[in-house]
């Protein structure tokens, strides 16, 4: 047996830890150079920048190299280290040989893992582009060297799990929007992505959750003409609204009969030198869908047949908005406004907990931006929360204690409304703290914010 003390012995075990540190720190290296700076490097011309996006572009090959190289290594560590010292500690300590095993066994993985994997990947990490430069070269020559038993592993693995495909495996395994999240965060922490792209990113993982009914432009905001207006009365309600396209409907806007496009009714004007007898025979097909349609889908099929706007109708048939492509865009990258749009109110923070908001506003909004939990399983919008718990028209100077929605530490309080429709609605959590409330505050003399806009649904057609 050889000794435990010797200097070979410990010489192996101190070159076997250093590879396993060396290559953790390579491949952690390689896989943080960005592709923009590895395209950079290319053009400065540096002689293993090629290499380096060819191994870095080939995720499977990176990762299953990784993984067989890092794992070997550790296994010889730990196997190593219980040969030389499992039976001079049974002896020292006077314990069962299995005890000492162990105890050898979670000190080598312990060691292993601390100065063989987690402080090299960071050191990787940290320095990620010199030491991706200098160590992709013996990187390469390892991965060549294990690419036959990588592939003899894969064919394994997939006689053992019943895959006989030749398709490329995800070496990554499902990666869940949670990781995704999380990876988007480091991405915005380590500057490499801005505030506003994070928060373009987080908005298309939330397409999936978003529903027709929360991005539609409400049946009472829709404009509309009726089919047997003339042609020169429909072009004023369309040059007035400022839109491109309008539903056509005949008798009542629940029986929408087509999409009235201006651009078709001046090629008719320009052709013809005459008013169309009636816009019936220039309206374009209606696409109908629900209230509950995922908005991602919707985005998805409105790109597929070429439409720009489509009819939300709701469960029993009826039409309850419109919804455009602008408006699922908005959802991403927040209000695009254009010449013909009108700023619309947002929210207006008068102090820590008071804030008047649209009553279009949406409740996950809300909660968001007062840190509240406004229940969102019968109501998307605050208006609709107020109609709710009023369970009647409500007029201007309505008061609603949270207490009858399930939130007793909020009062809501109608300002505006026009007709049957809430305009404004101002929210206030109550703060029990040393007597001390949001009210309170603001009747004290803290200044109002500036007024918000709404970054997003914005009442439009689209144009």
């Amino acid at each position: 047996m050889l000794d435990p003390d010797s200097s070979s012995s410990i010489l192996i075990l101190f070159v076997l830890l250093l590879a396993h540190a060396i290559f953790a720190a390579a491949r952690e290296a390689i896989g943080s150079v960005r592709r923009s700076r590895r395209m950079h490097l290319i053009e400065e011309g540096h002689p293993a920048a090629p290499l380096l996006d060819n191994i870095a572009e080939d995720a499977t090959k990176l990762l299953t190299t990784e993984q067989l190289v890092l794992k070997s290594l550790g296994f010889f560590i730990v196997a190593y280290s219980a040969y030389l010292y499992t039976s001079p500690l049974a002896q020292q300590l006077h314990i069962a040989g299995f005890a000492a095993l162990l105890i050898i066994t979670v000190v080598a993985v312990f060691v292993t893992l601390l100065f063989g994997e987690l402080i090299p990947k960071e050191i990787g990490r940290s320095y990620a582009e010199p030491l991706a430069l200098a160590l992709v070269y013996p990187f390469s020559w390892v991965a060549f060297v294990a690419a036959p038993l990588s592939k003899l592993v894969s064919m394994i693995g997939r006689l053992l799990t019943g895959r006989w495909d030749d398709a490329e495996e995800d070496s990554f395994g499902t990666i869940t929007e949670d990781d995704l999240r999380t990876y988007v965060d480091a991405g915005e922490e380590e500057g490499v992505l801005k505030e506003e792209e994070k928060e373009m990113i987080y908005s298309i993982f939330d397409l999936d959750d978003t529903y027709a009914r929360e991005v539609m432009v409400p049946r009472i905001d829709m404009a509309a003409v009726e089919c047997n207006e003339s042609a020169r009365e429909a072009m004023q309600k369309i040059v007035d609204a400022g839109y491109s396209r309008v539903p056509v409907y005949d008798d009542s806007i629940d029986n929408i009969i087509g999409i009235l496009y201006i651009k078709d009714l001046l090629r008719y004007w320009l052709e013809h030198n005459a008013e169309p007898p009636s816009i019936k025979s220039l309206v374009r097909p209606v696409y109908y869908v629900p209230e509950s349609k995922p908005v991602s889908d919707l985005l998805r099929e409105l790109q597929r047949k070429r439409v720009h706007i489509a009819i939300v109708v709701d469960e029993y048939g009826g039409t309850a908005g419109l919804v455009t492509i602008e408006d699922i865009l908005e959802e991403i990258v927040g209000e695009i406004q254009d010449e013909h749009d009108a700023e619309e109110f947002y929210m207006q923070r008068l102090s820590e907990h008071v804030y008047i908001f649209s009553a279009r506003m949406d409740l996950d909004d809300i909660n968001d931006e007062m840190d509240l939990h406004l229940p969102t399983d019968e109501s998307d919008t605050l208006g609709g929360l107020v109609y709710n718990a009023l369970g009647r028209i409500p007029k201007a100077g309505d008061i609603i204690d949270g207490a009858s929605f399930g939130v007793p530490d909020v009062r809501l309080t109608v300002l505006t409304v026009d007709g049957r429709r809430i305009n404004t609605v101002k929210v206030e959590q109550i703060v029990k703290k040393d007597g001390d409330t949001g009210a309170r505050r603001q009747a004290s003399g803290e200044k109002p914010s500036e007024l918000l806009r709404n970054p997003r649904n914005s009442i439009s057609n689209s144009s």
